[in-house]
């Protein structure tokens, strides 16, 4: 299991199955070095390797990787944000 990855709530596992299956263009935002980045793209895929869970997104035709914890926040374009099931704040 990678050292420092801590599985996300099964509620916002949930959520980010939901939008891997509807294939529409989202907005999230990830921690990427202490950075925060925002990208746009379509969630296209949940994997697991090596004991840590992954996010793939399609981004203007390339594959964009985010480990589940890192996410900070994902909107779909509705009215409900999903930040806080992603952030510990």
């Amino acid at each position: 299991m990678t050292s420092d990855y801590r599985p996300i709530a099964c509620d916002a596992y949930s959520t980010l199955e939901m939008l891997v299956l509807r294939r529409r263009r989202v907005t999230l935002a990830y921690s990427d070095g202490g950075a925060i980045r925002e990208v746009a793209g379509i969630p296209v895929d949940l994997v697991t390797r090596q004991g840590a869970e992954y996010l793939e997104v399609a981004v203007d035709g390339d594959a964009l990787v985010v480990q589940l914890d890192r996410l900070q926040s994902i909107h779909d374009g509705s009215d409900r944000d999903f930040k806080r099931q992603f952030s510990d704040e």
